[in-house]
């Protein structure tokens, strides 16, 4: 992403939230909208194009019907929530995750932090905060008690998965669909991740065929900035060994990594050349130069934390270490730039 600000150029990891899957100025998309630009791209009506996409979907999806498209999830949702309504004659709606705005719709239960320090039920009717309602993800028992007592006026579930905890989904996701099937309620997913997502073993091998480097996370949790979806609760870093063993090329970085952890894997990192370290979570006076003098300077990146946490607590890290010029630009840049292109 060059010209993005200060004369730096930054990789977007988060890939636009999703739809940048290729990575930006990619030619023959370029050129695509380029030629699309000459005929225009905002109109007062459907262009065709959106019936040829939404007809190309419904053959390359198997379980899709028909195809719609708007602006944001949270407009999708709201539409699907109308159209549930219309249906079934119903007006409660159970919610589970992050649904965007429409989690302001109900008082109670899971809240994104930025949604739930800004008093979001300010603005919405009584009447209707009372017919939506928060459920946790994984407790089908709750669930069941839910529809056990409203689920004549259920009118559909809305359910965004909990990623750090998606291996629920397995049981959870199916009991959930059986129960609104029983009462006659709609189901609608909101997130496209859950249809994408594979075995971890299946992922090193993906990565290892087309030479990617993994990121593999210790932990992604702290009360003062993490909203739940994003946590990551800590990883036991004993596989490390039985993913070395059986991908032995494979670039790993370490990410998160604290004191403890890093005492368990000192062995593992001398050992193993391709391991690399990603500094934001190290603390402790001492500790990069430390591990600069285990494993080489070569295998130590650097890492903001941010959006999460202020990137000035990952710059003292690097000023306290004492890098020398060249040194510093190795960490800042090189390193990254050696294992990713």
């Amino acid at each position: 992403m060059p010209g993005v600000g200060y004369g730096n150029e930054y990789i977007d990891f988060r890939n636009g939230l999703g739809p940048v899957t290729l990575g930006y100025c990619v030619p023959e998309i370029d050129e695509a909208v380029k030629e699309q630009l000459e005929k225009g791209i905002v109109f007062g009506h459907p262009h065709p194009l959106e019936g040829e996409v939404a007809e190309s979907l419904v053959e390359i999806i198997p379980c899709a019907e028909r195809v719609r498209f708007l602006k944001t999830g949270g407009e999708a949702i709201a539409a699907c929530i109308k159209i549930a309504r219309n249906a079934t004659g119903r007006n409660k709606i159970l919610q589970c995750g992050y649904n965007d705005w429409l989690n302001c719709l109900s008082s109670e239960g899971y809240q994104p932090v930025g949604i739930a320090s800004a008093q979001p039920d300010k603005g919405v009717p009584f009447a209707l905060g009372a017919l939506h309602r928060q459920l946790a993800w994984g407790k089908i028992e709750v669930w069941e008690r839910a529809f056990s007592k409203e689920g004549k006026d259920i009118a559909a579930v809305v359910i965004a998965s909990d990623y750090p905890r998606m291996e629920k989904g397995k049981e959870f996701l199916p009991a959930v669909r059986k129960l609104t099937e029983k009462y006659g309620s709609l189901m609608i997913m909101d997130e496209i991740v859950t249809g994408d997502s594979m075995e971890f073993k299946s992922l090193l091998k993906k990565a290892d065929t087309l030479s990617l480097p993994v990121c593999i996370y210790c932990r992604l949790f702290d009360e003062r900035i993490h909203p739940h979806f994003a946590r990551v609760e800590p990883v036991d870093l004993s596989g490390l060994k039985n993913i070395i063993a059986n991908f032995s090329h494979l670039p790993l970085i370490i990410c998160n990594c604290n004191l403890a952890d890093l005492s368990r894997i000192e062995q593992i990192l001398k050992e193993y050349q391709n391991i690399y370290m990603e500094i934001s979570h190290l603390e402790s006076l001492g500790v990069v130069r430390k591990l600069i003098d285990n494993i080489g300077i070569e295998r130590i990146l650097f890492g903001t934390y941010a959006p999460y946490f202020y990137i000035e607590s990952s710059f003292l890290k690097i000023k306290e270490s004492r890098f020398s010029e060249d040194e510093t630009e190795m960490v800042f840049s090189q390193n990254a730039e050696r294992l990713i292109l």
